[in-house]
This record gives structure tokens, C-alpha cells and sequence, in this order.
């Protein structure tokens, strides 16, 4: 569920993303192709890794919301911002087959400025699917590794 999660919300807002980033529609359509693959092949691991970061900080589904939030807050930035960079690069390569690393950097902190907001929507939403289909939240942990958060 978290690949499913992953990969249907960041095709909508990624695509926002890199519009405010400044790319062109046949960049946009390139880094969105580049990001389909690359979400279904780390949507799970994003999944885990949020479990991770959950169990190394301690928070539990009975910490105040504002940990809970900024864990997924922390969880999310170091997950999805290097992920967001490296595809909206190779998008730029693939689509105008040099690197604009400024436009890049701009995607990154545009990201990074709304990530309080994004990452926080992008884990409930993935959260909300994993209940539809009978899998524990993320700050309950559903893989091995924090079953008893």
C-alpha cells in the first residue's frame, strides 16, 4: 500500500512541484514519466523508513501530535528530497539533455518550504490506505522492525 500510496500522490503534487519549479510541460511530462518507476521501486522502502525513524525517535501513536508530525516531517525530508533530485534531474537530462542545476536546487526548496505541509499529507494518505486495507500506521509499525511501537 505505501507504493500505491506513494507513487498516486506524487504524480499530482510532483507534477505541481516542478510547474512551480519553473519546468516547461515537456519537463514536467519527463520527470513525472522518471518518477512513476522510481516511486513504485521505493514507495515500500519510504513505508519502512518512516517505520525506522518512528521507532529511533521513540515516538509511539500515543506522542503529542506535534512529535508525531515533525517525525514525519524528519522522515520525510530525508527520504523524498534527494529521491525529488535525483528524478527531477534525470527528467532535466532526459527532456533537454544537459542538467540545470538551479532549477533542480529550486525544485528541492520549494519542497523542502512546503514539506511541513506535503509530507504531512503524503504520510496521512498513505497511512489512511494502509487502513483500508488492514495494515497498521506507520507510527504503529506494520514491518517487523517496530511491532511492538
Amino acid at each position: 500500500m505505501d507504493t500505491l500510496g506513494n507513487v498516486s500522490f506524487s504524480l499530482l503534487l510532483g507534477g505541481v512541484i516542478d510547474y512551480k519549479a519553473g519546468k516547461s510541460l515537456t519537463d514536467i511530462i519527463a520527470t513525472r514519466a522518471i518518477s512513476i518507476p522510481a516511486n513504485a521501486i521505493t514507495g515500500g522502502l519510504y513505508g519502512y523508513w518512516r517505520e525506522l525513524i518512528f521507532k529511533k525517535t521513540r515516538t509511539r501513536a500515543e506522542s503529542h501530535w506535534i512529535r508525531t508530525r515533525l517525525v514525519d516531517i524528519l522522515a520525510f525530508n530525508s527520504f523524498q528530497l534527494p529521491l525529488y533530485a535525483g528524478i527531477t534531474t534525470a527528467g532535466n537530462l532526459m527532456s533537454e539533455q544537459n542538467i540545470d542545476v538551479w532549477e533542480t536546487m529550486r525544485g528541492v526548496g520549494y519542497l523542502a518550504a512546503v514539506s511541513p505541509l506535503i509530507g504531512t499529507t503524503l504520510n496521512w494518505y498513505m497511512d489512511r490506505l494502509r487502513l483500508v486495507f488492514g495494515i497498521k500506521p506507520a507510527v504503529k509499525g506494520a514491518y517487523n522492525h517496530t511491532s511492538s511501537a
